[in-house]
């Protein structure tokens, strides 16, 4: 698990997402985390930063996406502004991390993910700490299939 914030009297380490809350906590984690909010392998992410390839990131979050979307450039004749009010849109969004403006379109399916954060959405785990089936990967399917 990792430091929700930086207090620098506390001891700071890995551990497992699963440990959270166990014999294996320290005894004030609870100022820091909950199981709740743990849903990432610590080996699974490390594997995922380290194996190629490296910009594992860049693919899910391109900058150039957002760049090109604030852009008006000559290629804006490609872009189909009304598209994602055209179709149906899956927002997976998670309940911790960096604010997002709220955006409704008429076809989205909004799935609030608490205790996920940024990256939680491509790294959590399986099996999750409260017994339930990891959301990100039944919800895209259950929308591809409903």
């Amino acid at each position: 698990m990792s430091p929700a914030g930086y207090d620098p009297g506390a001891a700071h380490r890995w551990l497992h997402y699963d440990e959270a809350g166990t014999a294996a906590s320290l005894p004030d984690e609870s100022r820091h985390t909950n199981p709740a909010s743990e849903v990432t392998s610590i080996s699974e992410l490390a594997r995922s930063l380290s194996e190629p390839p490296l910009d594992f990131t860049e693919r899910y979050f391109p900058a150039k996406l957002s760049f090109d979307l604030v852009t008006d450039s000559r290629r804006t004749g490609h872009l189909h502004r009304d598209g994602v009010s055209r179709n149906p849109v899956l927002t997976l969004r998670a309940g911790g991390g960096s604010a997002v403006p709220e955006n409704r379109y008429p076809n989205e399916r909004l799935v609030d993910l608490p205790g996920y954060n940024h990256l939680d959405v491509l790294t959590a785990a399986a099996d999750r700490n409260d017994g339930r089936p990891e959301r990100v990967s039944q919800e895209p399917a259950a929308f591809a299939t409903g």
